[in-house]
């Protein structure tokens, strides 16, 4: 049975890559989107992952006794969260096609050399809500958390400017420096990769938009693939040679320990999914007989989120962290010590009557709604790059904890999106930013030639 689950698993994350493949090239769905990022967390943490560790490749602290009973079950309700997820995007498409487009006008441009002005101003914004607004109590927390997004905005920004102009060292070097610069942010004091991850995946994200997505498929599929590369050696890098150490040093250490770095080790621990599969399937069959229902413990954990536990001591704690330190009370680990439940173990601890329909449709739509605007505004980054401000937390989902992960997503998405909505309507004001129809002779043909042609394509349908 362990046999015939494994083989399942497997084909379905082949139809996901199809169906990733199919909608990217038939232009039903942009190639780099949300979704898309979402499925690939999906497909690591809870799909390829589990597959791998199934059997004789078991491994972590949460192993379920009946491996072959729960491993059906885990397959189960795993084909049904991502069908009413793909039914629930599916479903949000014409809605919201037609409410944008009833509304959107033309489109606005903006010199490269303004651009990466913004670029280097979101990292003195960043720093600003990292060490001075994260001590304000409530807002504290999301504002540690928005300076992430606005690393990663930067980061987009510079790479929105550089991906058009390769050839060009006048805006290359600039755009690498702030590249490197809001990389080298996310290791201070830092233990996660999903930080790291979302300044990587955003370089991407803006790059595509900016210009590659207009290329021909194959060249801008080698170009993708180059940049894709690239991160993911330094995510195994970083996945090798992390540890509890990293919260308590400074950038430099940090980064200076990747010289210790085995690539084999973080490959494992990526193709293992970090275990949230076995842990999924412990939830599984431990829920509700050893432990009940916590029902929908994920949606009051983003409700309560910023609430202070000095204000409220007992309000309710990441899944993540009562696994290992209440229910199995794993010793020699450090007292935040913390695990991957998986999403369809969110699922089932958070009820799955009500949470396995509620989760993915909700998700589904959310994100179906958030790649429609940046498709349909594909050549404004004040739109776009905001909607790729948390990469990183919308990959870290299917892994756990949920609740947490949508919470600050939704944080540097939306704040992410009032800062440079704001920082537009100044531009605007001033006139640095105008509509196609507003520029003038000669003042035009100065603007094209200090920029570049955007795609005048439609969005994809």
């Amino acid at each position: 049975m362990i046999t015939l689950v494994t083989l399942y698993l497997l084909l379905v994350a082949a139809v996901i890559v199809w169906i990733i493949l199919r909608d990217g090239f038939t232009r039903y769905e942009e190639l780099i989107s949300l979704r898309n990022f979402f499925l690939l967390g999906m497909l690591i943490f809870q799909v390829t992952g589990t597959a791998y560790t199934l059997g004789d490749n078991a491994a972590g602290e949460f192993i379920p006794a009946d491996m072959a009973g729960s491993a059906v079950a885990f397959a189960g309700k795993l084909t049904i969260f991502l069908i009413l997820f793909f039914i629930a995007g599916r479903m949000m498409t014409g809605p919201v096609d037609r409410f944008i487009g009833r509304r959107k006008s033309g489109t606005f441009r903006m010199a490269p050399f303004n651009l990466l002005v913004i670029a280097v101003s979101t990292i003195p914004a960043g720093l600003f809500c990292q060490f001075v607004l994260n001590r304000v109590p409530i807002i504290g927390p999301g504002m540690g958390y928005l300076a992430f997004g606005l690393y990663a905005v930067g980061a987009g920004l510079a790479s929105w400017v550089a991906a058009p102009r390769l050839a060009n060292p006048v805006y290359l070097i600039p755009s690498s420096a702030i590249i490197l610069f809001c990389m080298a942010l996310t290791f201070y004091q830092n233990f996660g990769r999903r930080d790291l991850l979302g300044v990587i995946v955003a370089v991407m994200w803006a790059a595509y938009f900016a210009r590659w997505r207009a290329l021909p498929p194959a060249k801008m599929t080698m170009r993708l693939t180059a940049l894709a590369a690239a991160g993911v050696v330094l995510i195994f890098a970083v996945t090798s040679v992390r540890s509890p150490e990293f919260r308590d040093r400074g950038i430099i250490e940090n980064i200076m320990s990747l010289r210790e770095a085995k690539l084999s080790d973080g490959l494992a621990d990526v193709l293992s999914g970090q275990a949230a599969g076995m842990a999924s399937m412990w939830l599984i069959e431990s829920r509700p007989e050893s432990k009940e229902y916590d029902t929908l413990h994920s949606v009051r954990m983003v409700l309560l989120m910023p609430v202070p536990r000095a204000i409220w001591p007992n309000k309710p704690t990441a899944l993540a962290l009562t696994m290992p330190q209440q229910e199995v009370h794993i010793a020699k680990r450090p007292d935040n010590y913390n695990i991957g439940p998986g999403i369809i173990g969110h699922v089932e601890n958070d009820n799955p009557w009500l949470a396995l329909w509620m989760y993915p449709l909700f998700l589904g739509a959310l994100i179906r709604v958030l790649d429609r605007l940046a498709a349909w505004y594909a050549d404004d980054p004040f739109i776009v790059l905001p909607m790729g401000a948390a990469i990183g937390q919308f990959i870290g989902m299917p892994r756990g904890e949920l609740g947490t992960f949508f919470f600050i997503g939704m944080i540097n998405i939306i704040g992410a999106f009032v800062i440079m909505q704001s920082l537009a309507w100044v531009l605007k004001t001033l006139g640095f930013i105008k509509r196609d129809a507003e520029w003038e002779g000669d003042e035009y043909q100065e603007y094209e030639e200090a920029t570049y042609e955007h795609s005048q394509e439609e969005p994809y349908v």
